[in-house]
């Protein structure tokens, strides 16, 4: 075995949890058991057979002898009933043992594939929140199925095959070497030769095709998730020849990879049965030209055939096994990467849902950020105070920071420099959670599961858990109760379809309203949350929160200038820096960016 493929071995390994690496010594152990009473069942073949050929070989044999007195047999007939008798007991004992460990590999094996994928997803969730700005979410989501069964199905699955069949292989090997050493190696050196051979000839294929599997693989999933997340846009474009297009050159290209792998897997099963049928016949000569009498000779091939008919199968199976492995090693590479670390114990679970105390300001001190993609600052010393229970609203051009500065104040970024100080406590890892529990956030594009309402409301909640006054409460606050009781028919229990897809866009975002406000928090965030909304269902929506003005510190991000006309203070926000600052009837009079706003409309 090559060093990359121990290294590919030992990074499997890793992956393997205490218990599952406990639970594997059982399995090999089994297998061991497994293997040795395989043999036994082989070797009972011959004094069966020799029996049968040549009775008078029980006064003859010490062994037989010693068993035909001892059990008290006196006559021949009724001694080699009882020899097929135990010969049969064996096989039926050997096959309802293998038969178990069978079912030892399947469990072990699925359930190796359960806690992988777990535990990946453990890992994706426990990312901060800046690690899925750089990552693609149909990459994850393939990673989580499609690689993770593909390690186990093309990796776990062919290395416990291996062991089992290489078990089974040298039992076998070491009991022919002991009836005869010199067929024996001539077997082995002419089989494992053959087979070493075919493989030298398809490794190298085999990894050049399992990397171009990976990226056909990424490239597919990537299309379909694109085709699937905007199928308004492509149905009113017209554009489902397109992605159809795109979507099926990777895709045939990953069923090529996959095929071609299969193919080189199964290549050397009929040349090696050529092989091994004439090997057959080589032995059957040998023995002739060794041995004068034929009963002598017909044992030992009967032996070799069942030897052969066992050892065969294994060595194919572990060829293909070898050759779906290096077919498969970047599979494991990538859920390598992403799992390596990873202690579960660290995995933060959020069980306190108090909130961290907030009476009198969030302040924004000396902010420096900088995302690690980019070189540059997006903020360099910006500091800004927001008083508790004022509406505050953020303005500014594409690309200033608007949505960066409200994700560090959700404390999903991590300042780089200064610091984000609730009442004089900066926030940190210790505390992040509290603050967190404090903040309702309400995005541009509201993602509703394929769920009920109640359920949409009461966000990742088990049912047992859903406060249905809170549901009710918050949806009345969002002003979308109503609509809900007098106008769906299963009221609350009403399902939304995929990315609520049956509402329209303002009943969408009413619901995120109701869903941010769900846990009643201090808190209340508007990323342009009714940008995309007409200027009837934005009124609505905006009576909604200005119903919450002085009862909440509300801080909104609005592209239209109108939406934050009732702001206590609104901030103007440029390159990185606040360059601006007032109430709206102060900015409009002074303010550069709104003159360049209303020229705009004008």
């Amino acid at each position: 075995m090559k060093k990359n493929d121990m290294n590919s071995f030992k990074k499997l390994l890793q992956l393997l949890s205490k218990n599952e690496k406990q639970k594997l010594v059982l399995l090999i152990i089994a297998m061991i058991i497994c293997s040795f009473i395989g043999v036994i069942g082989i070797a009972s073949i011959m004094p069966f057979l020799s029996v049968l050929s040549k009775p008078e070989i029980i006064k003859t044999n010490e062994i037989l002898s010693w068993l035909y007195s001892t059990l008290g047999f006196t006559d021949v007939n009724r001694f080699m009933l009882y020899l097929g008798a135990s010969l049969l007991g064996i096989f039926v004992v050997s096959n309802m043992f293998l038969t178990t460990t069978i079912w030892m590999e399947l469990h072990f094996i699925r359930m190796v594939g359960y806690n992988m994928t777990r535990n990946l997803l453990v890992r994706y969730l426990n990312n901060p929140y800046s690690f899925f700005l750089t990552r693609n979410s149909s990459e994850l989501t393939k990673n989580l199925f499609s690689e993770v069964q593909q390690v186990i199905t093309s990796l776990v699955k062919p290395i416990i095959e291996i062991i089992a069949k290489g078990i089974l292989a040298s039992a076998i090997l070491i009991f022919i070497v002991v009836i005869n050493p010199r067929l024996a190696l001539v077997m082995g050196v002419f089989l494992g030769g053959a087979y070493a051979v075919i493989f030298m000839f398809v490794r190298r294929k085999l990894s050049k095709n399992g990397l171009q599997r990976v990226s056909a693989n990424t490239r597919r999933f990537k299309i379909a998730d694109e085709a699937l997340g905007s199928i308004k846009d492509i149905k009113l474009l017209g554009k489902e020849r397109a992605y159809i297009d795109r979507f099926s050159r990777p895709a045939k290209l990953y069923e090529r990879s996959v095929a071609i792998a299969q193919i080189l897997s199964r290549m050397p099963k009929y040349a090696m049965e050529t092989v091994a049928f004439g090997g057959m016949l080589a032995i059957v000569l040998f023995l002739f030209a060794t041995k004068n009498d034929i009963s002598d000779i017909l044992p030992l091939v009967a032996l070799y055939a069942f030897a052969g008919y066992r050892l065969l199968p294994s060595l194919q199976d572990m060829f293909a096994a070898i050759a779906i492995i290096r077919s498969n090693l970047h599979s494991l590479d990538i859920i390598y990467n992403d799992l390596k670390g990873l202690d579960e114990k660290s995995i933060p679970h959020r069980i306190d849902f108090s909130g961290l105390p907030f009476k009198n300001r969030i302040h924004i001190r000396k902010l420096g950020f900088k995302y690690e993609t980019s070189p540059d600052y997006l903020f360099k010393n910006l500091t800004a105070t927001i008083k508790a229970n004022t509406t505050v609203g953020i303005v500014g051009p594409t690309g200033c920071g608007k949505t960066t500065l409200i994700d560090i104040i959700l404390g999903l970024l991590t300042p780089s420099e200064g610091a984000l100080v609730i009442d004089d406590v900066p926030i940190d890892d210790s505390n992040r959670h509290l603050w967190q529990n404090n903040c309702g956030y309400v995005p541009q594009r509201i993602y509703l599961a394929d769920d009920t309402i109640t359920r949409n409301i009461a966000f990742g909640l088990p049912d047992d858990e859903i406060n249905m006054d809170a549901v009710i409460k918050a949806a009345k606050i969002a002003n979308i109760h109503d609509l809900v009781t007098n106008e769906m028919q299963d009221g609350y229990d009403t399902v939304v379809g995929d990315r609520g897809i049956r509402l329209s866009g303002g009943q969408n975002q009413r619901i995120g309203i109701a869903r941010a406000l769900y846990n009643d928090p201090a808190v209340l965030i508007l990323d342009e949350a009714t940008s995309a909304l007409d200027g009837y269902t934005e009124k609505a929506i905006m009576e909604a929160v200005s119903n919450l003005a002085k009862k909440k510190t509300i801080i909104m991000i609005a592209h239209r200038l109108a939406t934050v006309k009732k702001c206590d203070v609104i901030h103007v926000l440029k390159k990185g820096r606040i360059v601006e600052s007032g109430t709206y009837d102060e900015l409009i009079k002074t303010s550069a960016y709104f003159k360049e706003q209303g020229t705009v409309k004008a």
